[in-house]
């Protein structure tokens, strides 16, 4: 099995927190037009809110996701994985960490937007997720956002619980 670790840059001392964020910063001018633009402010704002994760795999970094939210859904801002290393385990990694992370708060929904156009719709579906609604990106983009939802573990144990059912 593949090491595969999940560092919040909010717990990380400063050189490293700085390092972090250049390879997020790096990445994410290279997927602009996939996962949209964040500026470094924001960037830094959301390291300091721990709304940002790195995933490595055998200390190198692979990918990284932004997230938000509110008292009932976590939203996924943005979420990319190095192109060299696009497996869809570290998706899933990353993902993964944040149903936990959001579950953990009580959180029962995760929710984010995805152009149409793009082939990440696909992941979003393998990964349980549910298209619920469509809006335009702007006036003027011709292209659709698809808004993708999926119910938290803590939603899905609730679920089960209250219909006296056990997961185990």
């Amino acid at each position: 099995m593949t090491p595969l670790k999940i560092r919040n840059l909010k717990h990380e001392p400063e050189h490293e927190r700085n390092k972090l964020l250049n390879f997020i910063v790096d990445q994410a001018k290279r997927g602009t037009k996939s996962i949209g633009f964040i500026p470094r402010l924001g960037l830094e704002q959301a390291v300091e809110t721990a709304r940002v994760i790195v995933l490595e795999n055998n200390d190198d970094q692979v990918g990284f996701a932004v997230t938000g939210g509110n008292r009932t859904r976590q939203k996924i801002f943005q979420v990319w994985v190095r192109e060299d290393a696009r497996l869809i385990l570290h998706g899933r990694a990353l993902v993964d960490h944040i149903d936990l992370h959001a579950s953990k708060r009580g959180r029962m929904a995760i929710s984010l937007w995805c152009l149409e156009t793009l082939p990440s719709n696909l992941f979003w579906a393998a990964l349980g997720f549910k298209e619920c609604e469509r809006r335009m990106r702007s006036l003027r983009h011709s292209h659709e956002q698809i808004r993708w939802v999926k119910p938290t573990i803590f939603a899905q144990r609730s679920l089960f619980a209250a219909n006296g059912e056990s997961l185990v």
